[in-house]
C-alpha cells in the first residue's frame, strides 16, 4: 500500500530525525517525567514519544481530513535536510582549526538553522492551540472550531501558499528577531551529555514582537547545542563562532529545558544524580 493510501496518523512535533542525535542506538532514549520526578531505568522507543494524532491535519466543515498529510510532507522535507546540515556540522566541530574561524557557518547553512530553529518553535501542540484560541477569540464568535484549527496551521505552518518577506505568518513574525543576533555553536568536549526536552528551543525575552530576543538555546544533539544571543547578551558573544561548552553553560541548557518543557526531558543515557538533583532545584524555583 502506497503512503497515499496510508497516511501518517502519528505526527511527531519534535522530529524522530532530531532525537537520534540523542540516542546512544538511534532507536531509543531514556526518559524524564519533569512533573513527577520520575525517570525511566529503561530506554523508550523514539517512535513512541512527541506525537499527536493528525496534529497538522486540516478539516473541513464536515470535519473530514482536506489536503492529507500536506504539512507532514513538507516537513519531511525538512528534517531530510536536517539531516544534511547536521552532518555538515558535526564535520566542521571535529576540525580544530574551526575554534579560531570567525565564520564557522557559511550564509546557506545560518539561513537553515536559524529557519529550522524558528520551524521547530512553532510546530508545537502549545503553539498552534494558543494560535487556534486566540482566532477563535478574535476573528468571530461563531467561527466554527475546525475553521479556527486550519487557520492557526497555515498561520503558523506556512506551508499551503507561496512565502516571502510581506507573507503574514508567525514564520516572518517570529524568525525577524534571530536575523540581527550574534550565534554560537557550542560542543561538548568532555563525557558529559546534553539533554532536550518535549519543548527543545527555549526563548529568553521581555516579550514577542521584539526586534531581537535576548536569547534561544536549542540543543542539537548529545554534545551539540546552538547559541542565540540578542539584546545585551549580543555584545558578550561573538558572531558565528565554535566555542567549547563551558559547566556554567551546561547548567544553563538543563535550565532551559527543565523551563520550557511541557512535562518530558530525554538523553541518551540514564539520568545521572547530578542531573536529577540539579531539574529538581529548578522545579523547585519555578514553585516558588
Amino acid at each position: 500500500m502506497s503512503k497515499s493510501q496510508n497516511p501518517t496518523q502519528d505526527e511527531h512535533y519534535v522530529p524522530r530525525v532530531y532525537l537520534k542525535g540523542f540516542s546512544s542506538d538511534g532507536k531509543n532514549i531514556h526518559f524524564y517525567d519533569f512533573r513527577n520526578d520520575f525517570a525511566t531505568i529503561r530506554p523508550v522507543p523514539i517512535r513512541s514519544i512527541f506525537f499527536e494524532k493528525n496534529l497538522y491535519e486540516a478539516r473541513n466543515s464536515d470535519n473530514e481530513i482536506i489536503y492529507t498529510n500536506h504539512v507532514e510532507k513538507v516537513l519531511h522535507r525538512l528534517e531530510t535536510k536536517y539531516s544534511t546540515y547536521l552532518k555538515r556540522l558535526q564535520h566542521k566541530i571535529i576540525i580544530p582549526d574551526n575554534y579560531r574561524t570567525n565564520y564557522l557557518l557559511d550564509g546557506d547553512e545560518l539561513a537553515f538553522w536559524i529557519a529550522y530553529t524558528t520551524i521547530q518553535l512553532l510546530r508545537t501542540p502549545r503553539v498552534l492551540s494558543t494560535a487556534k484560541d486566540f482566532i477563535k477569540e478574535h476573528l468571530s464568535e461563531t467561527i466554527g472550531e475546525a475553521k479556527a484549527e486550519n487557520i492557526a496551521l497555515s498561520y503558523c505552518m506556512p506551508f499551503f501558499s507561496e512565502l516571502n518577506e510581506d507573507s503574514v505568518t508567525a514564520f516572518n513574525t517570529f524568525v525577524k528577531p534571530f536575523l540581527s543576533m550574534n550565534v554560537e555553536i557550542g560542543i561538548i568536549e568532555g563525557d558529559e551529555v546534553l539533554l532536550t526536552a518535549d519543548y527543545p528551543v527555549y526563548v529568553e525575552s521581555p516579550n514577542w514582537g521584539v526586534e531581537e530576543y535576548r536569547k534561544v538555546i536549542f540543543p542539537l544533539t548529545s554534545k551539540i547545542c546552538l547559541f542565540f544571543y540578542g539584546m545585551e547578551e549580543k555584545a558578550l558573544h561573538k558572531h558565528n563562532k565554535l566555542v567549547p561548552i563551558t559547566p556554567e553553560m551546561y547548567v544553563d541548557i538543563v535550565k532551559s529545558m527543565a523551563y520550557r518543557c511541557e512535562a518530558f526531558l530525554v538523553s541518551e543515557r540514564r539520568f545521572t544524580k547530578k542531573q536529577t538533583k540539579l531539574l529538581k532545584k529548578v522545579k523547585s524555583e519555578m514553585n516558588d
